[in-house]
């Protein structure tokens, strides 16, 4: 994979920004943050940037640690308000 055109959309950053926005906004009703997590533990997020050596950027070691520590706590809230019930 060379040009950003080339990155399935699901790995494109503007896509998974999108897609936790989507779930902040909707209150976590939308569960973006699985999405983006399942994502990132599969592969790798692109950004449209390059780096020096003409790759594409990724999302680093900081990005894949906070998706996946939003989406434990998001787990952990929706199955808390399902066994209240």
């Amino acid at each position: 994979m060379n040009t950003y055109n080339e990155i399935p959309w699901l790995r494109r950053s503007g896509v998974c920004t999108g897609l936790l926005l989507a779930n902040l906004l909707t209150c976590g009703l939308f569960p973006g943050i699985l999405i983006v997590t399942i994502v990132l533990l599969t592969g790798d997020v692109y950004y449209k940037v390059t780096e020096p050596d003409g790759s594409l950027k990724k999302w680093g070691t900081t990005n894949r640690v906070a998706a996946i520590l939003i989406a434990l706590v998001y787990i952990a809230i929706v199955t808390s308000v399902l066994l209240s019930r």
